[in-house]
């Protein structure tokens, strides 16, 4: 059975920007070192259980948070947006984005913009 992250990954890794289905650069957890930019990390935040009065219902809402890496801030901006319309193309499940951060650390110059999302996943 393939996982929840797994299909997540699946719906990041056609981005053109970050290398596309034959170069993806899309990470679990953090970037890794040394990197390649632009890029994506992703991960689980935490995970919302739905009952009802006849118990679990198998309706979920996990919050995935998705950093989009770039060298300059108007490419995280885009790599963001892009992420936004791969989500919203998404034919598995809803994904609704619940806020977006910038997060660019001016030492090291290297700009990331961070979205939640939150997912409707039907667990069957």
């Amino acid at each position: 059975m393939t996982s929840l992250a797994d299909l997540v990954y699946d719906v990041l890794a056609p981005i053109a920007t970050i290398g596309g289905p034959a170069a993806p650069r899309v990470y679990r957890g953090s970037l890794p070192q040394p990197y390649t930019l632009p890029a994506l990390t992703f991960f689980r935040v935490d995970t919302v259980f739905e009952y009802a009065h006849n118990g679990d219902n198998l309706l979920i809402h996990p919050r995935f948070q998705v950093s989009c890496w770039a060298a300059t801030n108007a490419a995280a901006e885009a790599l963001a947006k892009a992420v936004q319309n791969a989500f919203d193309a998404w034919a598995l499940g809803t994904a609704l984005p619940q806020g977006q951060n910038d997060l660019t650390d001016p030492e090291t110059g290297v700009h990331q913009v961070v979205i939640d999302f939150v997912l409707w996943w039907n667990v069957t």
